[in-house]
């Protein structure tokens, strides 16, 4: 929940789109990682190249699909503390909601890209 000023401190007004969204997005990616492993082959592939490239194609999914929720935990929690420092100045409550939208974009499309790296390659 978020707060306002008030004559008696900050008090709680609304839920919370950073806390709510960004908890909701780490579950996704978790559950993701669950059907990724579940219906996944036991590597992935995570290059894709025309000509020649001497660098790894493949990575065990296991790292692959721990990797994905803890970097989306990383930068949620990441996001929550550099929001509670910039809460501290009073003009960053004229762009809250846009440093909100801005990390729940982050962490959307890191979710996007681990979706599209799982259906890849459960795909015949």
């Amino acid at each position: 929940m978020t707060t306002i000023s008030s004559p008696l401190g900050r008090v709680p007004n609304r839920i919370d789109p950073l806390n709510a969204g960004g908890a909701s997005v780490v579950l996704l990616s978790i559950a993701v990682s669950v059907v990724g492993h579940v219906i996944g082959p036991e590597r992935l592939r995570i290059r894709w190249t025309y000509g020649t490239y001497y660098g790894p194609e493949f990575a065990p999914a296991v790292l692959v699909l721990i990797a994905f929720p803890l970097a989306v935990a990383a930068l949620y929690l990441g996001g929550r503390w550099l929001r509670a420092s910039l809460e501290r100045a009073n003009e960053f409550d004229a762009v809250r909601a846009i440093y909100d939208a801005c990390v729940l974009l982050t962490l959307g499309t890191l979710v996007l890209v681990q979706c599209v790296l799982v259906a890849v390659n459960t795909w015949p």
